[in-house]
């Protein structure tokens, strides 16, 4: 793709509205949600007495979790950084 046609996309996107942004707020909601569930249902798990899940140990569980909750603080910290800042008088 030439250089032109990038900079004709990414000044698109950028008058679209901030679609982009809105993409990464919606990316980071969801990430934590998932993670957030993540966790809660390896702590759940570990708490009855469950080790094991499909072959895996519940402490992978608990990775996976936070994981998808970093996912979703970058993608929110992406999607502040994207904001346009207002300029003083």
């Amino acid at each position: 793709m030439p250089r032109e046609s990038c900079r004709r996309m990414a000044r698109h996107w950028v008058h679209k509205g901030g679609a982009m942004n809105s993409l990464l707020l919606w990316v980071g909601r969801i990430a934590g949600v998932l993670g957030l569930g993540a966790m809660a249902c390896a702590v759940a798990l570990r708490l009855s007495g469950v080790w094991y899940v499909g072959g895996l140990q519940t402490g992978t569980l608990m990775n996976a979790g936070v994981a998808a909750m970093v996912v979703g603080a970058w993608a929110y910290a992406a999607s502040m950084a994207e904001r346009p800042r207002s300029r003083p008088p």
